[in-house]
């Protein structure tokens, strides 16, 4: 196996930034108290808390609405939070519109949610991987909260929540909106304005694995442990210090503001297969597109199962996904495709690329040579 590495599986997870890296090992060092202590070092920890809580609020919305924000260790978990924190407080009967893009941690919740007495309707996919306005549109009048991811993981398709928000305050302005922005945060411009509750990962933007966070706009939600009073009594347990200093150290890194960059090396990588392996397939949106994330790339390739490829490609040293990792190593997730019209012999072709601002373009020249070369040794 080759030494060089080059990582293209930022969807899945990303490494963390030197910067992140330095932030959290000195606060390890010099400052590490329990925000709950009355000494000293507790009531500096408290005070650096709530710094690091106000400046992520202010990064999650460029409006002058301002986010309660509850930490929290994973997507998952906030996600979770906001469901099924909800669905207690909700009045009953509740009704759920979920997408079919979102990620398992919203998807598999359909079952505790109509455990506890609601409705979910699940909302079908256009062909390039956007939820359907038509759907929502149909469906809203009674709806309690719906949840639309911002950043669909698989495809990269960037879903419409302005008009998602229009809809809501046209036609049922007591809805809650939720947005799992694990894809989308700090990657795609800010259009949060009218969303009340948005999910953050921290290791999906180069902060430490085991910290995120819960944006909450004016929602009531029952708590998801309980213990202690932190986090305002939705998530007793103490806080996780030195990931919240990470987290804040990798929202605030100079590279989100180049995201540009970042959508051209994928259009060029694009470019570059697409040159040399004929029938290639685009699962979501073009990539041209400006509903198409900067980052995310699915494709099928002709005659070859995705999963053998993926492999392949890795003993060059090009790492590359297939789909959802949290899912990757059990029964394929076929919803989102299926709803886009994209047949199951194809779905085994699918392989994901994902890029981060760290990528370079060394790194795409070299990585399209290495999916090229992978392709003609498998095709033979």
């Amino acid at each position: 196996m080759t030494e060089r590495v080059i990582y293209l599986d930022n969807s899945a997870t990303t490494f963390a930034a030197p910067q992140v890296i330095s932030a959290v090992t000195e606060y390890m060092l010099h400052g590490d108290f329990n925000p709950s202590s009355l000494h000293a070092g507790g009531v500096s920890a408290w005070s650096r808390l709530s710094e690091l809580r106000k400046q992520i609020s202010e990064s999650v919305s460029s409006t002058a609405c301002q986010y309660d924000v509850i930490f929290t260790s994973g997507g998952t978990e906030s996600n979770n939070l906001a469901l099924l924190g909800y669905a207690h407080k909700a009045r009953k009967p509740a009704v759920f519109l979920i997408s079919l893009a979102e990620h398992p941690s919203v998807l598999k919740l359909r079952e505790p949610l109509e455990k506890l007495g609601a409705e979910v309707r699940l909302i079908p996919l256009e062909k390039d991987g956007q939820v359907s306005l038509e759907f929502i549109k149909k469906n809203i009048g009674d709806a309690s909260l719906i949840s639309v991811t911002q950043v669909a993981s698989e495809t990269g398709a960037v879903n419409p929540l302005r008009e998602i928000v229009k809809l809501r305050d046209n036609l049922a302005p007591n809805c809650k909106i939720h947005s799992d922005g694990s894809q989308g945060f700090l990657r795609v411009s800010k259009t949060l304005q009218g969303v009340d509750m948005y999910t953050i990962s921290g290791h999906k933007i180069h902060a430490p694995k085991g910290i995120a966070a819960l944006a909450l706009r004016r929602v009531a939600l029952a708590s998801a442990t309980y213990g202690g009073l932190q986090e305002n009594s939705l998530r007793a347990g103490t806080e996780n210090m030195p990931g919240i200093v990470g987290l804040a150290e990798a929202i605030s890194l100079p590279i989100w503001n180049d995201m540009d960059s970042v959508r051209r090396r994928k259009i060029h990588l694009y470019e570059s297969i697409k040159e040399k392996i004929q029938g290639i397939q685009v699962n979501g949106a073009d990539p041209l597109c400006g509903y198409s994330a900067p980052h995310i790339l699915n494709i099928s390739l002709p005659n070859i199962l995705g999963e053998v490829f993926v492999r392949a490609l890795s003993a060059e040293g090009v790492y590359v996904g297939t789909g959802s990792a949290c899912s990757s190593k059990q029964a394929k997730r076929k919803e989102i495709y299926e709803s886009m019209g994209i047949p199951q012999e194809r779905q085994k072709r699918a392989v994901r690329i994902s890029l981060s601002p760290y990528t370079t373009d060394e790194d795409v020249r070299e990585a399209a040579k290495s999916f090229v070369k992978t392709y003609r040794s498998l095709a033979i």
